[in-house]
């Protein structure tokens, strides 16, 4: 804890710094402010979204700028008296109005008053142009920041340039807000950027290939007109259109720990292709090639370390993986309006891991009474995965259509062993288990899916078909012993070879303009769908058992079967609409949507097997209706949109074979799983309400909440209910039982400081989730209610382009109360973190972060444990396309795998094994071409 002791003071230093600066510019002597009003010089109607910019006389600097406002007014504060300056006020169709000014010293502020703008038909000079190009346009709906207005340092990304821009924050967690509305979607040239990681653009393309930074709203959904996304387009130069980036590592560190990467992409105006590799023994694990790319980005400020092994991941993994993507336009994009587009991919990993766990699972029987589990596990195995994936899209004004075939096959080879002993209340010993596990699975998973859309007749048709196929070999070698009764030791060696045969196929039809087909157009939008899907398994079992007395294998006939489980699904579904519009030009906008989904089901299931109490068939008709009810409100006045939704959903699932009638493995010593032929299905239903608020009205501040809250209750839920005997194994049979509810609620707090450079942070994530989930536990009603908490704060400061600090607290806890209220179980984790990136020169970064856990368990004492990380990278070469990096991780050797969960009457704790201190060295190149050989 001495070491968390000692970054608080650091943080408070730091915080102290950034008051201190906020209170100098509050308190700023030699400014003030100026402001006006514009106007059409005819008709003196107000000029609304034209660029208001000033600079200085002498060197033409930037000083400030901004948009008009609803009523053609401008206001800037903080301008410097005493200088002469050049207001410039540009608008499309008028011509450019400049006058030279300055606030005369001891004075406050200049008012321009009514300027009136004369209309311009001819085009304007276009050195007048270059020389005082208006920083941020706005033309029509997209509002337009040119890239050469702001001033950035050599080498910078466009993750620089969003920083400098007014109103655009990049959060420490990658997400992008603009005045306070998130950005959803950041393109390049109108497209996808190598799979539209945010990241992947905004850290590798060069800020001086950028011409502009274009923001503008789009929506797929005509009721969500002021709910529509905001987007993000990276225009670029001509002569920039085209490059290669990407990254060659390769680092070697204590106890033989390697890491090695290699990533190349290359994109012109219609091509997007990448490949890479990634190998290591450091538990940095990769699962597609999106992760390679976004993992070797050129540059980004932040205080998370690239490629950081994941520490807490249970045992020790060694990885090789590679793969490449292609994307391909055959037509030129507009935005996200039309396209002709392949896309493919293709990804292998081959992942071996070594683990090792204890754990000491608490199981709460009745009140003031458990029954205690140690186990202990040493598991050995690997993981070999292909992945194909293509993506063809087709898009124009009137039909859309997408085709998505994919291939996914996989071979896994694990050999475990188990150690089990059940222990009595009183911790005396009452029987012990071990088994040896040898399993090697195949699959194979080959799946189509369509897409068509006739958007001038409103038709839609979706079909999706996969086959999965799996076989699985598979030895069992156990053994039981009791010590608290006369029962005879049992061994086992048992020989598994089970293929599956998974077929799911699927068909969605929908007309979206039903009301003008009724003649329902002015009064409410009405469309049909109807979704029906088919699945089928086909299991084949055969078990053998090796019996000591003959040294031969024989087959088990109970285990030994066939059978096939069909399912067929149809859900027809009217959908209503109505939305209720309101609006005051330059004043405010609303939207009121209501929206109810009356639907229908029919689900059918048949199973036909060799075994005649696994032979059924079952029908069930349902009515599972929804709504929606969404309100928007819009202050042009006051800068801020809030939102209020209210969602009503209702299912229900259905019990499949193994819930009805499972075949009963007895070398499942300590659990036996039976069905129960009555099941029924249990009905579900959800209720939603949400809150959203984004405020843009502070010019150097973001703000922007949201609030969810969910309640479910589910009818006839499908649940065990288990007897333990005096050895501590347990047999569950699945009921049904009601009572079954959850409560959830999630909170997002953000708020952002941007003041002379610097950046303060705050973002908050409360979360609550409450189940009350009813059971019977040795024949009594148990009601176990399990309480989930988790609050993460995160405060960040950004220090110009020189430091960066981030403090995070966490605290998690579980809680499991007995029928009678009392608490049987209760578990907590406090987390707390400290980053800092500190840039020394232009080249010479550390990064480093500090993590100290605490895990509180009951009938234990608390685990407590550090881990610091820490690294120090030198840049050099031209454009700092080379990179030395000198890693040291778990620096305090401290790391610690803790298991901590819980599951209705059960808690489990324990230990795994995990990476824990190395030390590492890494030697890197970035190779960056971008344009014409520049």
């Amino acid at each position: 804890m001495s070491y968390m002791k000692a970054i608080f003071p650091i943080f408070v230093i730091v915080m102290i710094s950034f008051l201190k600066s906020y209170g100098q510019e509050v308190a700023q002597p030699s400014t003030g402010i100026v402001f006006g009003v514009l106007k059409d010089s005819t008709q003196k109607m107000p000029l609304r979204s034209a660029t208001v910019s000033i600079y200085k006389s002498l060197d033409t600097m930037l000083v400030a700028y901004q948009l008009s406002g609803n009523l053609g007014n401008f206001k800037f504060s903080k301008i410097p008296t005493g200088t002469n300056l050049q207001l410039i006020v540009s608008f499309i169709g008028y011509r450019t109005y400049k006058k030279q000014f300055s606030i005369p010293i001891g004075s406050s502020s200049y008012d321009f008053k009514e300027i009136l703008m004369d209309a311009e038909a001819v085009e304007l000079n276009t050195v007048e142009i270059r020389r005082y190009r208006p920083p941020v346009e706005m033309r029509g709906d997209t509002l337009e920041f040119n890239a050469d207005a702001f001033k950035t340092a050599k080498n910078a990304v466009v993750e620089d340039l969003l920083k400098k821009m007014p109103g655009v924050i990049v959060w420490g967690d990658g997400l992008i807000t603009v005045n306070g509305k998130t950005v959803k979607k950041v393109l390049v040239e109108g497209k996808p950027f190598f799979g539209g990681d945010t990241k992947v653009a905004i850290q590798n393309l060069p800020k001086e290939a950028v011409d502009k930074v274009q923001l503008y709203k789009s929506s797929n959904d005509w009721n969500a007109k002021l709910d529509s996304s905001l987007n993000m387009n990276i225009k670029l130069k001509k002569g920039w259109k085209s490059g290669i980036f990407g990254k060659i590592s390769q680092g070697y560190g204590t106890d033989n720990r390697y890491n090695s990467q290699i990533s190349l992409n290359t994109f012109s105006p219609r091509t997007q292709f990448a490949a890479g590799f990634a190998s290591n023994n450091n538990n940095v694990l990769v699962n597609n090639i999106g992760e390679v790319i976004k993992n070797s980005s050129f540059k980004g400020t932040g205080v998370d370390l690239d490629l950081q092994p994941d520490f807490f991941t249970e045992g020790l993994n060694r990885s090789t993986s590679g793969g490449f993507s292609l994307s391909h336009d055959f037509t030129e994009a507009v935005f996200d309006k039309r396209a002709n587009k392949l896309e493919s991919d293709y990804f292998l990993s081959n992942r071996t891991t070594d683990a090792i766990r204890n754990t000491l699972s608490t199981i709460n029987i009745k009140a003031d009474s458990n029954l205690y589990q140690k186990s202990d596990e040493k598991r050995t195995g690997s993981i070999l995965k292909h992945n194909f994936n293509n993506v063809y899209n087709f898009e124009n004004e009137s039909t859309k259509f997408r085709i998505i075939p994919e291939i996914q096959i996989s071979r896994s080879k694990n050999t475990s062993d188990f150690n089990t002993a059940s222990l009595n209340d009183g911790g005396v010993m009452q029987s012990s288990s071990s088994k040896y596990v040898d399993d090697d699975l195949s699959a194979q998973k080959y799946s189509v899916n369509i897409f068509y859309r006739n958007k001038t007749h409103g038709f839609s048709l979706a079909s999706s078909s996969s086959l999965d196929n799996r076989s699985n070999l598979r030895l069992d070698r156990s053994s039981f012993q009791s010590f608290s009764s006369i029962e005879r030791p049992t061994r086992l060696e048992r020989y598994y070879d089970q293929n599956i045969k998974h077929s799911a196929n699927s068909l969605l039809l929908k007309l979206e303009r039903l009301d003008s087909y009724l003649g329902l157009d002015k009064i409410a939008r009405m469309s049909f769908e109807n979704s029906i899907s088919f699945g089928s398994d086909k299991t084949d079992n055969r078990v053998d058992d090796l019996k000591d007395n003959i040294k031969s294998k024989v087959n088990n006939t109970y285990l030994t079967n066939v059978n096939t489980f069909r399912t067929i699904d149809d859900k027809p579904t009217i959908k209503v609409e109505k939305v209720i519009e309101k609006s005051l030009l330059n004043r405010f906008s609303s939207q009121l949507y209501m929206g109810l989904d009356l639907m229908g089901q029919v689900y059918s299931q048949s199973s036909r097997s060799q075994k005649d109490y696994q032979q059924f068939d079952d029908t069930y008709l349902s009515f599972l209706p929804a709504a929606t009810l969404r309100y928007n409100y819009y202050s042009d006045l006051t800068r801020y949109k809030s939102s209020y939704e209210i969602n009503y959903n209702s299912s229900r699932s259905y019990p499949t074979i193994d819930q009805i009638a499972p075949l009963v493995d007895s070398a499942n010593f300590y659990f036996r799983q039976i069905g129960n032929g009555s099941l029924i299905p249990s009905y579900r239903k959800d209720l939603s309400l949400s809150y959203r608020l984004e405020d843009y009205n502070k010019k150097n501040s973001t703000d922007s909440y949201q609030l969810r809250i969910k309640l479910s209750s589910i009818n006839n839920a499908i649940t065990n209910s288990v007897v333990y005997d005096s050895l501590g194994r347990g047999t569950g049979k699945f009921i049904n039982i009601n009572g079954t509810k959850y409560i959830s609620l999630y909170g997002e707090f953000r708020k952002a400081f941007k003041l002379r450079g610097n950046l303060l942070q705050f973002i908050l994530k409360p979360s609550i989730d409450q189940s009350i989930q009813p059971t019977f536990i040795n024949g009594l009603y148990n009601r176990t209610n399990l309480l989930e908490t988790s609050n993460n704060l995160t405060v960040s400061y950004l220090l110009k382009d020189i430091l960066q600090v981030e403090l995070s607290q966490q605290y998690m806890s579980n809680r499991i109360k007995e029928a009678n209220g009392n608490i049987a179980f209760k578990s907590s984790l406090i987390g707390t973190r400290f980053c800092a990136s500190l840039n020394f020169t232009k080249s010479l970064n550390l990064n480093t972060n500090i993590t100290y856990n605490i895990n509180s368990v009951p009938y234990s004492k608390s685990y407590s444990f550090t881990l610091w990380n820490t690294n120090l990278t030198y840049r050099f070469l031209k454009g700092n396309q080379a990179e030395l990096k000198i890693a040291a991780l778990d620096i305090l050797h401290q790391n610690k795998g803790v298991i901590n969960y819980t599951a209705v009457n059960t808690l489990t704790t324990g230990f795994t094994n995990v990476m824990q201190q190395y030390f590492m060295v890494t030697l890197a190149y970035y190779p960056r071409i971008f344009g014409k050989g520049k």
